[in-house]
Formats: C-alpha cells, structure tokens, sequence
C-alpha cells in the first residue's frame, strides 16, 4: 500500500509540474459541432459564441448561392441528453448579401437574440463599410432565417469594418470599426453602442460612439471588444506600429451611453513593440484580459501571452501594471493569446499555432484557475484542451468562448472529409 501511494504522489507532482491539475485532467471533448452544407475553406469555427443551451459559430468564407466568401452562421442548440456529435439546427444568412462580405467574420448570442458581423458589407455607396445583423429566436425555434434587424453607423465611411468584433448583452450591442478614421488619424478605430428600441431590434444606428482620446494611425482600436455589466473593454492591437498595444475601458455614465472617451487606459509594462496586445479581450465582473499573441517569451518569437488588470476599489483608472500569463510548455509560433475568455474564476485561453504530435498547427486551449491569492503572474495552467481528431493546421483556439463549465472552441482550419479549412468546433464540459 505504502508502494501504491508513492506512485499517486509521483503521478500528482508530475501532473503539477506539466501545467495539469486533478481538476484540469476532468475535461473532456463532449462533442464536434459541423455543418451539414460545409465546403473546403468555409472556414467554420472563425468565430464562435455560446448562452445557455445554444452556441453559434461563423463561417465567414462559406459561399452562398453563387456568392462566394459571403459567409455564413450556424446555430446549434445542445440535445435533452446533452451536447453529441452534430450539425446545425440553423443556418443564419443576410438578406442583403454579396460576394466576399465576410458574414460571420463575429459572431454573439445573449438568451434568445443572435448578433453577426459582416465587415465588409457595403452601405450606401461605402464599399466595406461594415455591419451588425441581429437575429431574434422565433416562437418556434431557430430556423433557416434572415436578419430580424440591421445596425450600421451613422457616420461609417469606406473601409471601416464595423462587425471585425461584437458582443452582446441584455438588450446592449457593441460592435466595433477598428479601421474608422478618428481625426487625422486613419484606422485608429472606434466601437459603437446600439440600445434596444422598446419596440424591440429594429433597423437603426447607434446611440454611441467610443473613441481613444490619444488616437494614433493603425491603432485599430476594437478589433476585439467585451461587455460586462456597464462596462466595456476594448483592445487596441496597434498592430504595424511601433507601439505594443492597450485595452481601453469604458464605463457607461448614468444618464446613459454617449459618445465618450475611455475612462481608463490599460497597458501593460512588460509588452514590448508588435506584440499586438488587445487582439484579444475579455471583461467579466471586475477584471479585464488582453491577449498578445505576437509576443516573444524567451527567445520564442510569437509563443504568446496574456494580461490580466483587477479594478481597483475606486474604480477603474490608468495603468501599466498587470499580471502576464504565459504557457509553462509553450514554443514558438504559438500564438497564445489569439483568443481570451474570462468567466467567473476561470480564463480560457486559445494558442491556434500549438504543434499537437506531428501535427503543426493544430492548436489548443490553454485553461487557468484563478490562485487563491488573486490574479498573479504564471506560466502554470490548469489544463491543455486539444482535440482527439485534429488535423494538422486546424488552429484550434483560433476563437473561445467559456460559460458554466462549458468551453466552446473554434477550429477554423481543421480537414473534414477531405475538405481543407472547412472548420468545426469543439465543446469541452467537466
């Protein structure tokens, strides 16, 4: 018996060692989320979102009709015995689409309403200047449908993007345009608030505009955007600048969102130059994460990172000080970071270019357990999800999402019979 229990404490110490914990080693694939239509470089899985028993995942390069790369959203909806193995319940269009518009380049879903990108929608006469497609659940259940309502900007101009990032909250949707020109400054990006109507979604424009108050040439300011509460978070890549990256908070003020500045700007001290921190953004409660996929970690270019900022009791405020995350087992090109997803006490983090076997690029998520003694900085994660039938650049990771034990993960690139890049994703429950 002693024998029995020495090789238990070996067993656990070695676990510890590789990043793995007894909770982490208890998640497991669930099921393979596909489309019943899918084609070679649908890219499926670009995008992905989940609420309750529903997830939605964009195919921005699916073909529809004989449009090609005007992309598609397909929703799936978690069976009475659990998630399977399955293909879509519904395939989510716009009625206005077109060739190469990108649609479900971003996807998000609250209870019953789904929100999807389509970047390069054209408005007017703006070639590319982007919008929000919202879909509401009929009392029947999600079908095969177009758009309930259609958000675009009221100032949007050519080559905006609005719909590169979105997310959603009660009767709230953020979208951003992180190459919206702010002043002199072309691509300094802006994100836009809408706010149900109380007749409910309908065609409209927003009811504001956040904007950085230092605005610089290529920030690209929302190229990823998060939602908590009043609250939003939005990173600024910077991306072909001299500059690392930040995230930007915005807190709603109370008479109601306005057009407004951030309330703070977050950096981080240790991000050095193209580390492209704010490609990735998550905000849950009181902190907010920011991932930096580009960064060198040792002598590993593009291995990846995260930071982590807590708010401080007297509200959010400036600051170049944050926890940085890293992978105890990463290598270059990784690219941890790409995606980021907080929920509660756990963080959820993507790393598409993680050699799983031979496979190069397969892709994994990386999960971290906040210590007891708060956010900190680390390199040791909880657990490493990877996929039991990835293929080689399937870039799992590439999009997360995390909610009540449940982790839903993009794979855009991944071969499905023989297709390349057709995508999928996966969900992994406890």
């Amino acid at each position: 018996m002693r024998t029995i229990g020495l090789i238990f404490a070996f067993l656990f110490f070695f676990l510890t060692l590789s990043g793995f914990s007894a909770e982490g080693a208890s998640w497991t694939q669930r099921a393979e989320l596909t489309a019943s239509n899918g084609g070679a470089d649908d890219q499926l899985g670009e995008s992905a979102a989940i609420s309750g028993n529903t997830a939605v995942l964009g195919a921005p390069e699916a073909p529809v009709g004989s449009n090609n790369q005007e992309g598609a959203a397909y929703v799936y909806v978690k069976p009475a015995s659990g998630w399977k193995n399955m293909t879509q319940v519904a395939e989510l269009t716009p009625s206005d689409g077109g060739p190469a518009v990108h649609f479900g380049s971003s996807v998000a879903i609250d209870g019953e309403v789904i929100v999807v990108g389509e970047p390069w929608a054209k408005i007017g006469s703006h070639n590319s200047q982007g919008a929000l497609y919202v879909y509401v659940k009929p009392a029947g259940g999600w079908k095969d449908m177009t758009e309930t309502a259609k958000l675009t900007a009221s100032d949007g101009a050519v080559l905006d993007l609005l719909g590169v990032s979105v997310t959603i909250l009660g009767d709230t949707i953020v979208g951003s345009a992180p190459f919206a020109t702010i002043g002199s400054a072309g691509s300094a990006g802006a994100v836009y608030v809408f706010v149900k109507p109380r007749s409910g979604w309908k065609n409209m424009t927003q009811r504001a505009k956040l904007t950085a108050s230092d605005p610089i040439f290529a920030a690209e300011l929302g190229y990823g955007v998060s939602l908590s509460g009043t609250t939003v978070a939005a990173g600024a890549r910077n991306y072909g600048t001299s500059i690392p990256g930040a995230a930007y908070v915005f807190v709603e003020p109370h008479s109601g969102w306005k057009n407004m500045t951030q309330t703070a700007k977050l950096t981080a001290s240790q991000a050095t130059n193209g580390d492209q921190l704010g490609l990735s953004i998550s905000i849950n409660g009181n902190v907010v994460v920011a991932g930096a996929p580009d960064e060198t970690v040792g002598s590993n270019g593009y291995q990846g990172a995260s930071y982590i900022w807590v708010r401080p009791a007297s509200g959010w405020k400036s600051t170049s000080k944050a926890a940085r995350i890293t992978a105890s087992d990463g290598a270059a090109g990784n690219y941890l970071g790409c995606s980021v997803s907080l929920a509660g006490n756990t963080l959820v983090v993507g790393a598409f270019g993680v050699t799983v076997g031979s496979n190069a690029g397969q892709g994994a998520v990386y999960m971290y357990r906040k210590p007891e003694s708060g956010w900190n900085t680390t390199s040791k994660f909880n657990a490493k999800l990877t996929a039991s039938d990835g293929t080689e650049s399937a870039w799992l990771g590439n999009s997360v999402r995390n909610v009540s034990n449940t982790v839903l993960a993009g794979a855009p690139g991944q071969t499905i019979a023989g297709n390349s890049q057709q995508g999928t994703a996966y969900i992994f429950q406890k």
